[in-house]
């Protein structure tokens, strides 16, 4: 988020994104959803891929949408980069908040709670010491979610994410 800054390169961004994931463990969850972008009316407006060209650049004035996740997770803040600071957008004051450092600066951040995160294929691993479980799944993955968004998208709704409200929700409802 703080690399957002006007002139940055998307693709930089993108690639510090990359190294992120690989640094804690995860080197290719960030091809399970795209991991966000500029953002106005449509979904995003540049997202943020390998292959974004590399004249996109960030802009003053400009909504970014950034969506890290890996398999069960997903976090995503909204910002508005200005000229001197970045403002989070989409902050939720009804949510526990905590303070957060990132390189040297403070963000109020929603989803350090306590416990812990597994991801396994194995069941008995899966229970073991477990208080509770929650378990998920997105029936057709990526695939599924790009056609109940692109559907409306051809008759001209063009509609944030489609996964669970307006008509991709509803054909992501009836279809699973």
């Amino acid at each position: 988020m703080f690399q957002t800054r006007p002139g940055s390169k998307i693709t930089d961004i993108f690639r510090q994104h990359r190294e992120n994931f690989a640094q804690y463990g995860y080197p290719d969850e960030w091809k399970n959803l795209h991991q966000g972008g500029s953002a106005s009316y449509r979904i995003r407006d540049v997202k943020a891929t390998p292959d974004t060209p590399a004249s996109e650049v960030v802009l003053e004035n400009q909504a970014y949408a950034w969506n890290p996740s890996i398999a069960g997770i997903k976090s995503e803040d909204t910002i508005l980069v200005l000229k001197d600071k970045n403002e989070i957008i989409s902050e939720d004051t009804g949510w526990p908040l905590v303070e957060v450092d990132v390189d040297g600066k403070k963000i109020l951040k929603d989803f350090d709670l306590p416990g812990k995160i597994k991801k396994t294929t194995n069941q008995k691993e899966a229970l073991k010491d477990a208080d509770f479980v929650i378990s998920m799944i997105a029936v057709g993955g990526l695939d599924a979610w790009e056609i109940d968004k692109n559907i409306p998208l051809k008759y001209g709704v063009d509609q944030i994410v489609g996964d669970t409200l307006g008509p991709g929700g509803v054909f992501r409802a009836l279809s699973r």
